[in-house]
């Protein structure tokens, strides 16, 4: 809870994962997601809010396979750096994951399409 004057602002929880992999030239590559016009058409990692009752984990979970249409279960993992700001719905805390994948799994990215519009490493 931030307190600002007199009001009190719920902080919304959200998460990002950086998902990554290495490959046959032992380079790492990170996924990165285009929002669509409507969003501002930015490149991103995969990012979420934390839904009610959730845990951070299960939230960055939840939001690799949504985004990436990688399964995260078993391979996401907590990176020791978190981050708040204020956003346009208010006071935001971001707490920081990572998700290895096999190199072979590159080309098998499903996005939603009403989120993102395309994809790089």
């Amino acid at each position: 809870m931030v307190h600002w004057g007199s009001f009190r602002l719920k902080t919304i929880q959200k998460v990002l994962v950086w998902i990554y992999a290495q490959n046959e030239k032992n380079e790492i590559l990170v996924l990165l997601l285009k929002t669509g016009p409507e969003r501002g058409s930015f490149w991103q990692p995969v990012a979420g809010s934390v839904d009610e009752g959730e845990s951070l984990f299960d939230a960055a979970v939840r939001e690799s396979f949504e985004e990436s249409g990688l399964e995260g279960k078993g391979r996401v993992e907590r990176v020791d750096y978190e981050f708040q700001y204020h956003g346009r719905w208010g006071f935001v805390h971001e707490t920081v994951f990572r998700m290895k994948v096999d190199a072979s799994e590159m080309g098998m990215i499903r996005m939603d399409p009403s989120e993102h519009t395309e994809y790089r490493w």
